[in-house]
């Protein structure tokens, strides 16, 4: 059955260390599938799509979402700034697969953005909240390039995502219509600098590629989520 979407706009608490009151977009869909049988492809619980599955890794972390396309209200994935300026985020650093969630609230509760009506990356993902699910965040570089072998339909794991020849095989909301769709990580690199991902490229040698980015730069923005 085809989910149903709708938006509803819900005010919710943000809990202590935060700014304010938190206001979220709220995605209402069809109910997916069931954690323990969930398959690559599945519309999550969240709304989303299952993009990762490993069922050797801890519970929680098992089975990977991605907030679906138009999640934003646009046709087109949001751009801005990953945010914090030149200031070291502590503990916002994790690469592997199962730290993302942890980078993004390090950088949300870090002080280091105008709070939580900011249009930074990280507080972009933390916000978003889809058929109840609160516990979305900007992916890890690991988890950001699995990402991007699912939306170029890939079917290697724990490899570099290589391919996506510009408009090529990028599935839809990941093309932006310029030369090169790219998305922050919620790695930090370095004092101003975050990891980033190009999922496609007019130039092939690029396509794929992880590299790190001016924390000022505007990148594309997709939440995630793990259960």
């Amino acid at each position: 059955m085809a989910a149903v979407l709708y938006s509803v706009l819900v005010l919710v608490s943000a809990g202590a260390g935060a700014d304010a009151t938190v206001a979220r977009t709220v995605n209402k869909v069809a109910q997916g599938c069931a954690p323990g049988a969930c398959q690559v492809g599945d519309v999550g619980p969240g709304g989303g799509h299952i993009f990762y599955v490993d069922t050797s890794r801890p519970a929680g972390s098992q089975y990977f979402e991605v907030a679906r396309d138009g999640w934003h209200g646009s046709v087109k994935d949001p751009k801005n700034h990953w945010g914090c300026g030149t200031k070291n985020v502590a503990n916002a650093n994790g690469t592997a697969i199962g730290t993302g969630q942890t980078n993004t609230r390090n950088i949300v509760y870090g002080g280091c953005s105008s709070g939580w009506n900011s249009n930074e990356a990280a507080y972009v993902a933390w916000k978003y909240s889809s058929h109840g699910k609160q516990d979305w965040f900007l992916p890890s570089r690991d988890e950001l390039n699995e990402l991007c072998s699912w939306a170029n339909q890939m079917p290697y794991r724990g490899t570099r995502c290589y391919g996506g020849i510009q408009g090529a095989n990028l599935m839809p909301g990941f093309q932006d219509g310029s030369v090169g769709s790219q998305y922050w990580s919620s790695t930090q690199y370095g004092y101003s600098t975050a990891w980033a991902q190009r999922f496609d490229d007019a130039d092939t040698t690029l396509a794929g590629q992880q590299f790190y980015e001016n924390k000022a730069f505007k990148l594309h923005i997709r939440p995630i989520r793990s259960f």
